[in-house]
């Protein structure tokens, strides 16, 4: 059974906290069950990134949980949060205030569950705020926070960085990221800048994206990066599919074991051929 957290609906309304039964029925629970299904359990979160109306993100996400295959001693939740677009791009910047609200809306709503026994959290894209604001609000140290395809600057775990305070409120940050998503290297920088000249967001603009290239070196962070060859691209972390599985795998290896066999390395960068080559080369006959 997983459950959802949904909000997109205002605070304390019928159906903000909810679970699936048997055949897919949605059963409306409110917070006091469940605090009682993830007492003495980890609670596990996971949410969607910009652009996914609330149907298709419950759909996505549940088959990410159900991927994860977590015991019985963790109980899955999925979050959605109101991160729709009205016009690709230009409305980009302004979901970044939408995140954050939620992901402290998160926190605060987390507080009234004190008998878990741990906390972890996976999220994608922009969801990376609202996990970030989760680590940052939470009232304890989150167990694991996996951040994968992330809209989020490269340099925000640093000291003086945007989030450098969570590294310290998180017992493990995993980056998962890949340098064929084509979303995060080109759009993510426009949404960004557009983000911090007229709205106010504290990031910097001149920072890549952190789902594309990786964190900056931080103690702290781990970063996995998805080798190239493999065609990771923005889509393909959560939801039903081969590569969205071992995402999902990586996750659960990294909350029971601390660590994932994959990806697998990113293949090495050919030594360009010195200059000598090239010449010698051009000179027979």
């Amino acid at each position: 059974m997983t459950w959802v957290i949904d909000l997109c609906l205002p605070p304390g309304s019928p159906g903000e906290i909810r679970h699936s039964a048997a055949g897919g029925t949605a059963v409306v629970a409110g917070l006091a069950d469940l605090a009682a299904a993830a007492a003495g359990r980890t609670l596990v979160l996971i949410t969607h990134g910009f652009n996914v109306g609330p149907i298709e993100a419950v759909a996505q996400l549940q088959a990410t949980a159900a991927s994860m295959a977590l015991p019985p001693t963790h109980v899955a939740a999925v979050v959605i949060w109101p991160g729709s677009f009205a016009v690709p791009v230009v409305n980009y910047p302004f979901e970044h205030k939408d995140a954050v609200a939620a992901g402290q809306r998160l926190a605060r709503l987390i507080t009234h569950l004190p008998r878990v026994s741990g906390i972890a959290a996976f999220s994608h894209s922009l969801g990376a705020r609202v996990m970030l604001e989760l680590a940052r609000h939470a009232p304890r140290p989150l167990q694991l926070l996996c951040l994968t395809a992330a809209a989020a600057d490269d340099d925000l775990f640093r000291p003086a960085g945007q989030y450098g305070d969570v590294i310290t409120r998180t017992n493990r940050v995993v980056v998962v990221h890949s340098r064929s998503d084509l979303v995060l290297r080109i759009t993510y920088p426009v949404g960004d800048f557009l983000s911090d000249l007229f709205l106010g967001d504290s990031d910097s603009f001149k920072a890549a994206a952190l789902g594309y290239g990786g964190p900056r070196p931080v103690a702290g962070s781990v970063p996995r990066e998805i080798p190239r060859v493999l065609n990771h691209g923005h889509g393909d972390y959560i939801g039903p599919s081969d590569k969205g599985d071992k995402v999902a795998t990586l996750f659960r290896d990294y909350l029971m074991t601390g660590q994932s066999s994959w990806p697998p390395p990113p293949e090495p960068t050919p030594k360009p051929l010195p200059l000598w080559w090239a010449w010698r080369g051009s000179g027979r006959r």
